[in-house]
């Protein structure tokens, strides 16, 4: 059923005579079992710090830390978080704009909140069948994932670009790997003289802690 903000029902969708599975139980709990471990001890590690009962999901960031994103279900309830801003002009600008940084967390303070008000029903805190080899990490070890999950920055380079002196613009590249810019089909005096450029590139810093 769909409805739109003010309680309208938009559409309701009639339940099938005979309902059949969508997917086989044995690659349910399978893709189960993978998503759970997606929370203990990998990218949303962080819903640990506020929900410990079971929990599975898939962590989603998009390019240049645009968006982050965070999807997740318990064995009763599917919520999805989503973190960033519609013009993209405005980003985060590093590591914490991950799915994992900025929207699981998020999730994991809505669960630990819905789970612990005993008026709203959830009672079921464990998958059934659920993989017994698959532990759940700690809000420590959470935390201790968190940092060393922290991806540093790329190495940042700086281009110099050298004005050319009168002198030099009479002359001609010597070869194509000199100013690779004007390997062009265009004959000599064609080709724009450019600059030279000189590259400087420096190590990442990792962040303090």
């Amino acid at each position: 059923k769909i409805e739109d903000r003010f309680g309208n029902v938009i559409y309701q969708n009639k339940l099938p005579v005979n309902p059949v599975d969508a997917l086989d139980p044995k690659v349910c709990k399978n893709m189960m079992n993978m998503m759970r471990r997606v929370v203990d001890g990998g990218t949303a590690s962080s819903v640990r710090k506020f929900y410990q009962y079971d929990a599975g999901g898939k962590t989603g960031t998009t390019n240049d830390f645009a968006d982050a994103w965070f999807v997740g279900f318990t064995p009763q309830l599917v919520a999805g978080v989503w973190v960033g801003f519609d013009d993209h002009r405005i980003k985060f600008t590093g590591w914490y704009g991950q799915g994992g940084k900025a929207a699981a967390p998020i999730w994991g303070r809505l669960m630990g909140k819905v789970y612990a008000d005993d008026k709203l029903g959830f009672r079921q805190k464990m998958f059934p069948n659920r993989d017994t080899n698959i532990k759940k990490i700690s809000p420590e070890e959470a935390d201790a994932q968190i940092e060393e999950d922290v991806d540093q920055p790329a190495a940042t380079t700086i281009e110099e670009v050298v004005p050319l002196t009168p002198n030099d613009a009479d002359k001609k590249p010597d070869s194509p790997k000199e100013n690779p810019r004007q390997q062009s089909q265009a004959s000599p005096q064609q080709q724009p003289i450019l600059p030279t450029e000189k590259k400087y590139t420096f190590p990442a810093l990792r962040p303090a802690k």
